[in-house]
């Protein structure tokens, strides 16, 4: 009975209603080791993944039932990255607002709705237009950080739209 952590990594895909997802274990946090994992992730109708989670889990060797079984000891998450996305482009609330076409009028209103001020737009398999958050960053071919969701920038301007909105709304 042994108590032992384990590293993970979390592919997303663009799936037909939801992200597709495959998880495969890794030795470490390593980005570089990540994004030449993901060349070898393939979903349904070929979609390639457009980010990555890290998650290290807290697991252990089954235990014995008493009765010459074994129980199965599920893991327990201890911590987890943001979005990692392989490469796209960030594109801010008031950037989608300029444009202002009529097919991204669900995207203006999810974002808005759901407080999404940051949007990264990724184009290296299906599209997916996805959140990004403080946690999350982009990372280019090399797996090096080039984006980053709490670069000085990018929290300034989630504050300013928050306080625009809350303004709006009264609360």
């Amino acid at each position: 009975m042994i108590f032992k952590r384990k590293h993970t990594v979390t592919f997303y895909s663009p799936g037909t209603l939801f992200s597709e997802s495959t998880t495969k274990e890794i030795d470490s946090w390593d980005t570089k080791k990540a994004v030449e994992m993901a060349d070898s992730v393939m979903e349904r109708y070929n979609a390639k993944p457009y980010a990555f989670v890290f998650r290290t889990l807290k697991t252990h060797d089954d235990v014995s039932d008493g009765d010459g079984g074994f129980l199965k000891v599920e893991a327990k998450k201890e911590k987890e990255s943001g979005y990692y996305f392989l490469g796209g482009k960030l594109e801010t609330y008031d950037d989608v607002v300029a444009r202002n076409l009529d097919s991204e009028n669900i995207l203006r209103s999810n974002m808005r709705g759901n407080e999404y001020w940051i949007v990264c737009i990724n184009t290296n398999s299906f599209k997916s237009t996805m959140p990004f958050g403080e946690d999350d960053k982009i990372v280019d071919a090399s797996g090096t950080v080039i984006e980053s969701g709490d670069d000085p920038k990018w929290v300034k301007y989630r504050q300013e739209q928050l306080a625009k909105r809350k303004a709006e709304v009264g609360y």
